[in-house]
């Protein structure tokens, strides 16, 4: 009971606690800071390999070249083992690279949505195509402001399973837009590749 305990003696108690504290706190932080940052060198082997578009399985690759020229690469580094055992940690294999790309992606997105719904207006660009699974499929770029920044973000891309007139078109660009709760009356252009279902006089996406 430290109401029973004299000037000193609480003086003493709370010393203790102080240094059994600080020792925590080291334990936890010298555990912790690794992680934290061989997670970050994780991702940024993920990012690397989609914005090059390179297989999920690179990463493997990667950790073993960084392995074969490190004992040399680092001979007279004093940490030589201590970076070693670093990169032997890092988890990029196919299974953890996937999962960083998602939440890569999942990140963006969520970004550029809530720059989209703060924007005062925006333009949109639009380009239709067809992929090599013989899907029609709707490319959908923006062009807003953020902050004091312009910026040109591919928004979404739209699969279209169905029709592709131009009314159909629109229909699966408004319906998208609305479920990422993006206002429609604030886009103030539309560009598009000049394909007639774009550009229809009658039931073009321009005329919707």
């Amino acid at each position: 009971n430290l109401a029973s305990l004299t000037e000193e003696e609480k003086k003493e108690y709370f010393s203790q606690k102080l240094k059994e504290y600080k020792s925590q706190a080291t334990v936890f932080k010298t555990f912790l800071i690794p992680k934290n940052n061989i997670t970050a060198a994780s991702f940024h082997v993920a990012h690397c390999i989609a914005r090059h578009g390179k297989p999920l399985s690179e990463g493997e690759f990667l950790k073993e070249a960084f392995l074969e020229c490190s004992a040399a690469l680092f001979a007279d580094f004093k940490e030589k083992d201590l970076i070693i055992k670093r990169i032997n940690e890092l988890a990029i294999s196919r299974n953890t690279i996937k999962e960083r790309i998602l939440r890569l992606d999942e990140n963006t997105s969520s970004q550029i949505n809530y720059d989209l719904k703060c924007a005062e207006m925006y333009s949109i660009a639009l380009d239709e195509s067809t992929d090599i699974s013989g899907y029609a499929q709707l490319a959908v770029f923006a062009r807003y402001k953020s902050g004091n920044i312009m910026r040109e973000e591919l928004v979404k891309l739209i699969i279209l399973t169905g029709r592709t007139t131009g009314l159909d078109v629109f229909k699966e660009f408004a319906d998208t837009f609305m479920k990422m709760n993006i206002d429609l009356q604030k886009i103030v252009s539309v560009t598009t590749d000049g394909a007639p279902s774009m550009i229809g006089k009658n039931i073009g996406f321009i005329q919707q």
